[in-house]
């Protein structure tokens, strides 16, 4: 008797596991649910019309679907053209005017479970 409910708790274990695999797999590692996230493009996609350039270092990207979301923050912004790379944590973005740095970290604070680290000055 003892022998068949381990053997049930077992298989429940399995069970939850592999369907949570295949979730995954199928909606990325954030579970955004299956939506394909509409990529959002900056208004000016010639980079040589942005003069100043950040890069943002974000905790809480993990996966593609993040890179979108963090992307399409910024790039609702008027004068940004931003690329998120999760795999580094790190967000480009290209700029036509000097703002505020927490003019981009409030937009990426606002969108979920991202933190900006740090911000580094490329070009001014």
């Amino acid at each position: 008797m003892g022998t068949a409910v381990i053997l049930a708790i077992l298989v429940i274990v399995v069970f939850i596991g592999i369907r949570s695999t295949v979730k995954r797999a199928a909606t990325g590692c954030c579970g955004g649910g299956g939506e394909k996230i509409r990529r959002i493009r900056p208004s000016d996609p010639d980079r040589s019309h942005y003069l100043y350039e950040i890069e943002l270092t974000v905790d809480g990207m993990m996966c593609e679907g993040c890179e979108t979301r963090v992307s399409n923050a910024l790039n609702q912004l008027n004068g940004v053209f931003a690329e998120a790379d999760h795999s580094t944590g790190v967000v480009k973005v290209l700029l036509k005017e000097k703002v505020n740095e927490s003019e981009l970290e409030n937009a990426i604070n606002k969108i979920g479970p991202y933190v900006v680290l740090h911000t580094d000055w490329i070009r001014k």
